[in-house]
């Protein structure tokens, strides 16, 4: 049965065709998407070296998934790994230089692995959309871009370094003063302000050297943890059978010569664990994989590995593993994502991945206790909008782009995720999962295997403790009716202040293999996506791979947050540098800046005063926030340094009206709300004037205004006004108070007709004026007397009662 006869059959024959043709792809090899070439033969790894025989696998033969308890729970399988190797990476670089280079040639290749063309024949289920909204309302293509293009990092490439390998796996992530990124065949690390090149860079073997076991290797991966500082990476051996999953920790959040590293492996039980996932939070690595009976072999199962994070911080590795979260023909999270998540008080882990077995549907595992004896959730299925396979899909073609010859393509993969993060909104005070993949979809943005184009479609899940559901989802696409773009490999993140980028390769007819970004502010309306933007061009095809071929393409993306302000995103992603050759390049994407109109109350204040609050109120426009992150949040102390920021909001003073200046001192700053911080100055010694005072929000982007700190005249002035009732009526026989700066108290009563007034009241001070009524309430209010006051009223916010 071909896919159009399979597409006319009706549901329940679908099911049927769907589990012979599933159980029949585990018992007989799958047809190689791929050879591993060079220069047209095949071989197994780019860097074979010498085999040497595994260390002995810990884990249990079996692999069979563990009945669930009476609790629901599911019990993993326990492992301990080898202990810990730890190198310099003084001693890496050394290793780098006394190794003999390949002399690279663009006309040869080698494909790193071939599995990510597994595609189960799914179904799609009854009713998908029934209680989910039309789809093509979650897009508009009017708004402004949400985050400004910011510094930009040119990566590892295959022309730049001389890199055989494809597709390169693009990942890096970001940390206080460095950009990490891992390619297929080379490790780099960058001054993130810069772009200078660092103190580490050596090929992905020489790196991995102490536990590769003398196999290649592949599929890296790169998480920056802000919680413990460090950096954590995760790449696999390519051994035929029993290959290894590799693990490096880093000894702090900066990599220089003098800094290290730490080694270990997991050896899977006989089989090949193919494109590892890796989550990161305050308890734990979350490794998930797909399980294939050998290097070329056909599809298992998929596994979930939950690694203690503070034994590997400290040299050792205990794991649990729990096998077949989906395994042959039946449901469960296929390429299941590890979660990753930066709230220090998280006491479970997650794995999520679209279904094994259905389109429209999620698959989550929720892991308890991960710090501890860590079990696992039967599956948490999630109903999605109608998805299905991109272009590439069950037996498609892939992505066109400009420049193609004899019929080649991009390859877009399957509708697996590509990344998984919980973030907290830092403002609404919740936590919640993004996550993103590629479909194909019409011009409408709706999911059909005839949409002619791939849009990237995300989601923001929630209730992640009770039962999981989808908040808000929707698809960044082209509407054009002819020659429409792409856009693929994606990866989604969201900052403290709950606004959303997404990060993607774009390709079309008439569009080179380039980068694009798109997001959203957090009050946007919901489902919604701003324009995409390119973050990074493109002038050159890729006809690298053979006519007719999908061309190698991505595999990975990374879109992450910057540990030191919590606004900031990076995507690292793949686009085409030169003709057939690819490039990885990490994009900052900065968040708005803090409101440029800002009005301080008062808007003065007299000399003398130790502890006085400013109310400062800005205008939001165009995403223009006062951000800070909460207490507690903690980044390395060279966040402070850089000028990157500071993690948390400041005030400064950056001119004074004489000199030598003697400023005011702004002692604390607290956030209100997007609009409105208080600052808490003192003027004692202050220098009277107009003193600029700067207001700065973690990421160093700033607002300032004008503030008069007032001194004494030579005459005394008056302070007059009336006091009014809620409807505007003068107030009788209001006890008005006036009271200085050390306490003292005058006391004035209002006329018939409301009104009061102070004379010889002391020019160049603040005073403090508060009303008291029988029958109604007054806020007091803070006037700093420079000169007569009249007109200064007071207004009834509501009534007390009689007594």
């Amino acid at each position: 049965m071909n896919l159009q006869q399979y597409r006319k059959t009706s549901s329940s024959l679908k099911i049927f065709v769907t589990l012979l043709i599933v159980v029949a792809a585990t018992v007989a090899p799958l047809n190689s998407y791929a050879q591993e070439i060079r220069t047209g033969t095949s071989g197994k790894s780019k860097n074979p070296g010498k085999q040497k025989p595994n260390a002995t696998v810990k884990a249990p033969v079996s692999m069979a998934a563990k009945e669930p308890r009476s609790d629901g729970q599911i019990e993993g399988i326990p492992y301990k790994g080898d202990p810990g190797i730890r190198e310099s990476v003084a001693t890496i670089m050394r290793r780098e230089r006394n190794t003999p280079k390949e002399v690279f040639d663009p006309a040869k290749y080698f494909v790193e692995v071939k599995h990510e063309k597994y595609r189960p024949n799914k179904i799609q289920p009854k009713n998908a959309l029934e209680d989910l909204k039309s789809e093509e309302n979650f897009t508009d293509t009017t708004w402004l871009l949400p985050q400004i293009v910011g510094t930009s990092i040119a990566g590892p490439g295959r022309n730049a370094d001389g890199i055989g390998s494809i597709p390169p796996d693009s990942v890096g992530d970001v940390g206080p003063t460095q950009v990490l990124m891992h390619a297929n065949g080379r490790i780099k690390v960058y001054d993130k302000f810069t772009g200078a090149v660092g103190g580490l860079d050596v090929a992905d073997t020489t790196f991995w050297n102490s536990v590769r076991n003398g196999q290649g290797v592949s599929d890296p991966r790169v998480e920056y943890d802000r919680l413990s500082g460090r950096w954590f990476l995760c790449m696999i051996n390519v051994a035929a059978t029993s290959n290894r999953i590799l693990l490096a920790v880093s000894s702090g959040p900066t990599i220089t010569n003098s800094a290290s590293f730490t080694f270990y492996q997991i050896t899977t039980p006989s089989n090949f664990l193919d494109y590892p996932t890796l989550g990161v939070d305050a308890n734990a690595l979350y490794i998930g994989g797909n399980i294939f009976t050998n290097s070329s072999g056909t599809f298992a199962r998929t596994d979930g590995y939950v690694v203690n994070k503070a034994n590997l911080i400290g040299g050792t590795l205990t794991a649990t593993i729990f096998a077949s979260l989906a395994s042959g023909a039946g449901a469960g999270p296929l390429t299941p994502q590890g979660v990753s998540n930066d709230d220090p008080a998280a006491t479970e882990g997650y794995f999520i991945g679209v279904d094994n077995v259905a389109f429209s549907l999620l698959q989550i595992r929720r892991v308890s206790d991960p710090g501890g004896t860590p079990t696992i959730s039967a599956n948490i299925p999630l109903a999605t909008a109608a998805t299905t396979y991109p272009l590439g899909g069950f037996t498609g073609v892939g992505v066109p782009f400009q420049g193609a010859t004899s019929g080649r393509t991009l390859d877009d993969l399957d509708d697996r995720l590509f990344q998984a993060q919980i973030t907290r909104d830092n403002i609404t005070g919740v936590s919640r999962l993004w996550t993103s993949h590629n479909i194909e979809v019409t011009a409408a943005g709706t999911a059909s295997t005839s949409g002619n184009r791939n849009g990237s479609r995300w989601y923001e899940i929630t209730n992640l403790t009770g039962t999981p559901s989808i908040n808000q989802f929707g698809t960044l696409f082209d509407s054009a009716a002819t020659n429409p773009n792409s856009y693929w490999i994606p990866s989604v993140a969201v900052s403290g202040q709950g606004h959303m980028a997404i990060g993607a390769s774009s390709a079309g007819a008439a569009r080179f293999p380039s980068l694009y970004a798109a997001g959203r502010l957090r009050t946007d309306t919901a489902n919604t996506i701003q324009a995409p933007t390119e973050i990074q061009t493109s002038t050159t095809a890729y006809n690298l791979e053979g006519a007719g071929a999908k061309q190698r393409w991505g595999d990975y993306s990374k879109t992450t947050v910057d540990p030191c302000d919590n606004q900031t995103f990076w995507h690292v992603g793949e686009y085409s540098d030169a003709t057939n050759s690819w490039r990885m390049r990490a994009v900052q994407l900065r968040a708005a800046g803090p409101p440029v109109t800002v009005t301080p109350s008062p808007a003065s204040v007299g000399t003398g005063f130790s502890s006085f609050n400013v109310t400062v109120t800005g205008l939001s426009v165009a995403g223009t926030e006062f951000y800070d992150n909460p207490a507690g949040f903690t980044c390395n102390a060279s966040c402070s340094t850089t000028g990157t920021g500071n993690c948390r909001m400041q005030g400064s003073v950056t001119s004074s009206p004489f000199a030598p200046q003697a400023p005011l001192t702004i002692n604390s700053v607290t956030f209100n709300s997007t609009t409105q911080v208080t600052l808490n100055i003192s003027t004692v010694g202050a220098t009277p004037g107009t003193h600029t005072i700067r207001i700065t929000n973690p990421d160093g982007q700033f607002t300032s205004f004008n503030f008069l700190v007032a001194g004494p005249t030579a005459a005394n002035a008056s302070v007059s006004g009336r006091i009014l009732t809620p409807n505007s009526a003068g107030l009788r026989s209001a006890v008005v108070s006036l009271t200085d700066s050390q306490g003292n108290v005058r006391t004035a009563i209002s006329s018939s007709l409301g009104y009061y007034r102070f004379d010889d009241v002391e020019a160049g001070q603040t005073y403090t004026i508060s009303v008291s009524s029988k029958r109604y309430q007054f806020t007091p209010r803070v006037v700093a007397v420079t000169d007569s006051i009249s007109d200064f009223d007071f207004v009834a916010t509501g009534p007390l009662g009689r007594k």
